[in-house]
């Protein structure tokens, strides 16, 4: 910010900052956000990689998402993750008793026709030291079979028990590479099952855990002592041989689940009853938005809804009230904007890119 006679001048990057906290999550409940626009150490403590190995995290622009990480782990290495939502900017610490919401989307590529023989870890809820369950609950995805898993690890007798025969799954999805998929795993973090518990979302839907009919929470010891922390990336011994890359946005830490759902998915009280729901929109119509030359092709179903476009400026450059069925809004400017929906008491915004 420059200075100039005492009144701060705002540059368009930093506006863009203050426009997508506004925008996306102007909600107290939001411990933390893993913001792209801002340097990657303001969100994380760390960036995991093998000893002399160029794992990298960068950030790339996706054509409907704006800009988003991108972690690369080289064949040859291990694991390229990040690592603690504790920043130099944006910071949650893990502690024991707390009840939060995890949620982000996630897009995985295992370069080449081969693929791994088994899954590898694109998150883990880890503790530092080898302790009873070293990493309590993690995701694996399997690019060979098309399937993620959600699982956990029970405590062992002691630190050097094999972790094999305690792993728990809690849900089964299928997953193809270079798609989109949101997450959000709700957690209350005890050290007993009589406490602690696990939730899982998956694109908007809350899944049936530990292959109980009907059981949504899954009773879970989920704190161990020492510090715990969130890992997103790529780990294990079977990714060793192959380049992979994980791109990763709205990545949240909340309070409640409407704080860290994704912005398509409204801010209605649960994802199932979202009015952006991946396949159904306002009043259950389908919802796209497609980038075209000239401006953005939207459907939001047949409902009238508010529609905003702002622009990095935080001006206006389109507003109608109306119904939007493969409707063309007018855009001059190539950029990324904002996309406003407004219905009832309802609102719900998205990052677009326009052109490139």
């Amino acid at each position: 910010m420059n200075k100039q006679n005492n009144v701060a001048i705002i540059s368009p990057f930093k506006l863009l900052v203050i426009l997508l906290f506004s925008f996306t999550f102007s909600d107290a409940n939001v411990l933390w956000y893993g913001d792209p626009e801002r340097p990657w150490k303001d969100s994380f403590y760390n960036l995991n990689r093998e000893p002399g190995e160029d794992g990298t995290v960068t950030t790339v622009q996706d054509p409907v998402h704006g800009n988003v990480w991108r972690i690369n782990k080289p064949a040859r290495s291990k694991r390229t993750e990040f690592a603690r939502t504790t920043g130099e900017v944006n910071n949650y610490k893990i502690n024991n008793g707390d009840r939060v919401f995890v949620g982000w989307r996630v897009k995985v590529n295992v370069a080449g026709s081969k693929k791994p023989n088994g899954g590898f870890a694109i998150f883990q809820l880890k503790t530092q030291g080898n302790l009873l369950q070293n990493h309590p609950v993690s995701i694996g995805f399997d690019a060979a079979k098309k399937n993620m898993n959600v699982q956990g690890i029970t405590p062992g007798k002691n630190a050097s028990e094999s972790v094999s025969p305690r792993k728990v799954t809690f849900t089964n999805h299928p997953m193809n590479e270079d798609t989109w998929m949101d997450i959000v795993l709700g957690f209350k973090f005890a050290k007993t099952d009589k406490e602690g518990f696990v939730e899982v979302w998956i694109n908007g839907k809350k899944q049936n855990v530990r292959n109980q009919n009907n059981q949504q929470q899954a009773p879970f010891r989920t704190h161990e002592e020492g510090l715990m922390y969130f890992k997103w990336g790529a780990y294990n011994e079977t990714s060793r041989a192959f380049n992979i890359t994980v791109d990763l946005d709205e990545m949240r830490v909340g309070t409640t689940l409407e704080s860290v759902l994704d912005p398509l998915e409204g801010k209605t009280g649960t994802p199932q009853s979202s009015i952006f729901n991946h396949g159904g929109g306002i009043s259950g119509n389908a919802f796209t938005i497609t980038p075209q030359s000239g401006g953005f092709k939207v459907n939001a179903g047949k409902d009238p809804v508010r529609l905003e476009v702002i622009d990095l400026r935080g001006e206006v450059a389109y507003s109608r009230t109306g119904v939007f069925i493969n409707s063309f809004v007018p855009i001059q400017s190539k950029g990324l904007y904002l996309l406003r929906f407004r219905q009832n008491r309802t609102e719900v915004t998205k990052k677009v890119m326009l052109g490139n």
